[in-house]
Order: C-alpha cells, then structure tokens, then sequence
C-alpha cells in the first residue's frame, strides 16, 4: 500500500464496491481501487491450471480495494458507515 494512502474498504461484491466510489466521488474524496482476481494466475502453471476453480463462487472470484489520502481516510470511513451494503 502506498506511503500517503489508506485502504477503507475490502470486499468481494462488485455492487458494494460500486456504492462507496459513488459516494467518495460524490462528496470529493480522491480515491484509487485495486481489484485482485483470485480465479486463477498468469503464464505457464498457473494456480487454476493445477487446482481448477471448484468451489469458487463466480460472483466472489475479485477482492475489490479501495484506497484514499490518509488525510481523508476518517471523513470517507464516515460516509461508507451509512452505506447499506448488500450481504454476500
């Protein structure tokens, strides 16, 4: 994680994920994402070649990050805590 960002939110749901960048951009909040898939790996061996993806939920085969200022961590920690997130 970078030096001058802090992660807010970590989850597998794309619609829970989409409701806090909307309202970090609606409110101002600068904001960056990761999405970590974890179906599978890249090149020769990959992890899903050898293993497979059994008992994976499609819907829950992506991490989704995002991450904010530091300086504005507590104040976008405090918009997402009135969010209704879906539960999966």
């Amino acid at each position: 994680m970078g030096l001058f960002k802090e992660r807010i939110f970590s989850g597998f749901s794309l619609s829970n994920f989409t409701r806090v960048r909307d309202v970090l951009a609606s409110n101002h909040i600068w904001y960056t994402t990761k999405v970590r898939d974890l179906s599978g790996g890249t090149g020769l061996g990959a992890s899903r070649a050898v293993t497979g993806s059994f008992g994976i939920k499609p819907d829950s085969s992506k991490e989704y990050e995002v991450l904010v200022k530091k300086k504005d961590a507590d104040k976008a920690r405090h918009l997402i805590s009135k969010i209704t997130f879906d539960r999966n």
